[in-house]
């Protein structure tokens, strides 16, 4: 599900969500908080979300692995703390972002218990890629990583006051301040290809970032970047693609 850049920032709109459903929807999948935008859904809007499934009985697959990067409380909204035993959802998460873990490829899937002989016959698939070193590192974490996880959040927290500060200064561009997971979607003003404008920044800064085609339709004039670098190269990038920008100005589309 796409959502759409406002006034105040990302929102999900229920309303396209309704319109968009046709007889043959099974599934919805819904990734908060989110990778590109930053953006976390209320729990308002989730029951709301869930209530919808319960009445087109449409599964809906709630995507939470950024669960614990958020930057207000400690832990973003969850379908957990909503659905029933008998609710169309299934929450999935892991430990590559909260704990950094990244690449281990380890997590869990929470589903109704009348899904239990399906995963049951999947898990065969996908617990013997789980070697021995990664489920034990997975034991550690929930038992001694609070503090990894509170560090990891302050150092994201930093990085994303960095992007705010930097960006910022770009009159070109404009730029949601992400509520949770530690990515941000910036938008150029007049920007007609985001790849290109991806190429052009590696091939003349050497910094990497994502276009923004590849997130879907209409984000063409934005990027993503992700801010889990250490403060001093994650300035150093930023400046590079201030400046990039700033050299090449005059090829934007006036706006």
């Amino acid at each position: 599900m796409n959502q759409r850049r406002t006034d105040v920032g990302w929102r999900l709109d229920l309303a396209d969500i309704r319109a968009a459903l046709r007889p043959r929807t099974r599934s919805l999948f819904l990734n908060s908080p989110c990778n590109p935008t930053g953006w976390v859904i209320p729990a308002e809007q989730q029951a709301e979300l869930l209530e919808l499934c319960r009445q087109q009985n449409i599964l809906l697959i709630a995507d939470e692995v950024y669960h614990r990067s958020v930057y207000e409380g400690d832990v973003a909204p969850s379908f957990m703390t909503l659905a029933r035993d008998d609710d169309p959802v299934i929450v999935v998460s892991g430990f590559s972002k909260a704990w950094a873990m990244t690449g281990w490829r380890i997590g869990w899937v929470v589903a109704p218990s009348r899904h239990a002989e399906t995963w049951a016959i999947l898990s065969e698939c996908f617990n013997t890629g789980a070697t021995v070193f990664v489920q034990q590192a997975a034991i550690t974490a929930l038992e001694r990583g609070e503090e990894t996880v509170a560090r990891l959040r302050d150092q994201y927290a930093g990085g994303r006051a960095i992007v705010t500060e930097v960006l910022g200064r770009c009159p070109r561009i404009e730029l949601t301040e992400p509520q949770g997971a530690f990515y941000a979607f910036p938008r150029v003003r007049g920007l007609t290809s985001s790849l290109a404008f991806a190429e052009g920044v590696l091939a003349e800064e050497d910094v990497g970032i994502a276009p923004g085609y590849t997130f879907g339709p209409g984000n063409e004039e934005h990027f993503r970047l992700c801010f889990a670098h250490s403060h001093e190269a994650l300035r150093e990038g930023l400046e590079r693609i201030v400046r990039y920008i700033e050299r090449h100005d005059n090829e934007f589309d006036s706006v």
